[in-house]
């Protein structure tokens, strides 16, 4: 007797094959292996300026309206990686959808329709769908040159999502087209192999897109910056140990994160920023405004509220800018202002109590390490402000508000901190940043990074984790106190294997969190552990 449950799964397989071999199924694959193919096209004229990026906009739409919980989820379980994901469902989620439109215009248009029209039906639908999701995304446009280039994407999509989908069987008479669509090479395709070639399509693609981009954008010419051979000012014998971060980062290796797919860019010339909100002046800067105004240099540590204790998320650079503080003199405060809010393109915004605002060490930012903003990191203005978590340096800003109530911005709506004060950390700097060393008897020295926002660092201690004792770290001189301070020490261990621990005291002498803490959601706390071996 047969098994009721294979018959329901035999059934389900048997509907499933007839639904893959029916022709607006199969027009759908079609449809699938055209949006992806044309998706595909959008980089290289992404990448020359010549149109926007309707798939990877999409993306950006989906991150800014995922729920606040999936956000963090990705960020605390998988890190960088996360967004990685997110941006390949994204893109995979856009493709999909190419296909579902190409089965919808083959299965409710009129069988009898010709190849011409069902083509023109298709690019239209898809034309719309690009062009909505250009004005949804807020991010900058590229004028009439950009929108032929989506007429022609789409133009491309009807047709290849059309031309090769099955004859109807209802049509009365063969419709001629060519190239002759039943002898065409995807015609010639079994259903499984046009099946797993259009998933191919979905996941290569997306996967392809984000490599691509990202890798071309890292590669286009930006100013450089290495690292300065001299600080005017600063005066310092100490030789950092092996391995140690350089006490100002270049440009190239700043770390960046933010939510978005595209780099927002930007003219000089085009670009603006309105101040608003509680002041008795609504303004209007242009960059070179902005560059007339009183300008500060000033050496900062940058550090990401999603860096894990030891992690790679901070940074520290030369900013040059103008205080804050002068800009909302020119608008004139109003009595009961309590928050400043950044406004970035794409929906983006986070805010800062009045009385940070108007700190002279907190800045609208134009410069990093002698050259213009590169366009990652906020060409052609930013905020930084020294001892709150990244999130809140809004980069890309096009609009300054003023206003009488406590802002909740874009992470802050997703569950992390408003205040967002840094928390002391140091960190042990081995090859690679790895948990785990090798080193020879007489060479154990080893050294490292502490930071404590803009409260500075008067000392830093490592110990063995199976002992009490805490032993002084060498410090180098600091910057100041807005940046991190190098460390090192001589550990004179014998031969073995050893679990080593370190921490940080600020400027007032208060010692770094010792409880381990996730990044979410006001920053990570605890001492970096390491084990390290010493050999012969």
């Amino acid at each position: 007797m047969q098994d009721p449950d294979q018959d329901a799964n035999a059934g389900m397989l048997t509907r499933l094959s007839a639904a893959v071999g029916a022709p607006w199924a199969m027009a759908g694959l079609t449809g699938l292996l055209a949006g992806g193919l044309v998706t595909s096209l959008y980089f290289p004229l992404f990448l020359l300026g010549w149109m926007a990026n309707p798939a990877f906009d999409f993306v950006d739409l989906l991150i800014r309206y995922s729920p606040g919980q999936l956000a963090t989820w990705s960020i605390e379980t998988l890190g960088p990686l996360g967004k990685t994901l997110l941006e390949a469902s994204g893109l995979a989620t856009w493709i999909l959808a190419t296909g579902v439109l190409s089965a919808l215009v083959y299965r409710f248009a009129p069988s009898t329709e010709s190849l011409a029209q069902r083509s023109l039906l298709a690019g239209a639908l898809y034309l719309v769908a690009q062009l909505s999701i250009e004005l949804l995304s807020e991010l900058s446009f590229y004028g009439l040159g950009g929108i032929f280039w989506l007429v022609a994407a789409a133009a491309l999509y009807g047709y290849l999502s059309q031309a090769y989908a099955p004859m109807p069987e209802s049509a009365a008479e063969p419709v001629p087209t060519w190239p002759p669509r039943r002898s065409g090479w995807l015609q010639r395709r079994s259903r499984r192999e046009l099946l797993a070639l259009s998933a191919a399509t979905a996941v290569v693609g997306s996967f392809g897109a984000i490599t691509a981009q990202r890798g071309i954008l890292a590669s286009r010419a930006e100013p450089t910056s290495p690292e300065p051979v001299a600080i005017e000012g600063f005066d310092s014998d100490f030789r950092p140990a092996a391995n140690t971060r350089p006490l100002v980062t270049s440009n190239e290796d700043f770390y960046r994160i933010d939510i978005y797919t595209r780099t927002p860019t930007f003219a000089r010339s085009n670009w603006s920023m309105q101040v608003g909100g509680m002041v008795d002046r609504e303004l209007s800067f242009s960059i070179d405004d902005i560059e007339k105004l009183p300008m500060r240099e000033m050496y900062g540590t940058l550090q990401c509220i999603s860096n894990e204790v030891g992690g790679e998320l901070i940074s520290t650079t030369r900013w040059t800018g103008v205080p804050l503080a002068e800009v909302l003199d020119l608008a004139g405060l109003q009595p009961g202002a309590r928050d400043v809010v950044f406004h970035a393109p794409g929906g983006y915004d986070d805010s800062i109590p009045i009385e940070k605002a108007l700190e002279p060490t907190t800045l609208l930012t134009y410069g990093m390490n002698g050259v213009p903003l590169p366009a990652a990191h906020g060409f052609p203005l930013r905020a930084y402000i020294p001892d709150i978590y990244g999130m809140k340096n809004v980069k890309w800003i096009t609009r300054i508000e003023v206003t009488d109530r406590d802002h909740e911005g874009y992470w802050q709506r997703r569950g992390w901190s408003d205040i967002a004060i840094i928390k002391a950390t140091s960190a042990w700097d081995l090859v690679g940043r790895r948990r785990t060393g090798r080193v020879l008897v007489g060479e154990d020295i080893i050294g490292g990074i502490a930071f404590a926002g803009n409260r500075g660092i008067s000392a830093v201690e490592w110990r063995r984790n199976d002992s009490d004792v805490w032993t002084p770290a060498e410090l180098e001189d600091q910057l100041n106190d807005t940046t991190w301070r190098r460390w090192k020490a001589d550990l004179g261990l014998e031969p073995g294997s050893y679990f080593l621990e370190v921490r940080a005291f600020d400027g007032a002498g208060d010692p770094q969190p010792e409880k381990r803490t996730p990044t979410h959601p006001d920053g990570a706390g605890g001492y970096h552990l390491i084990q390290l071996a010493v050999v012969e």
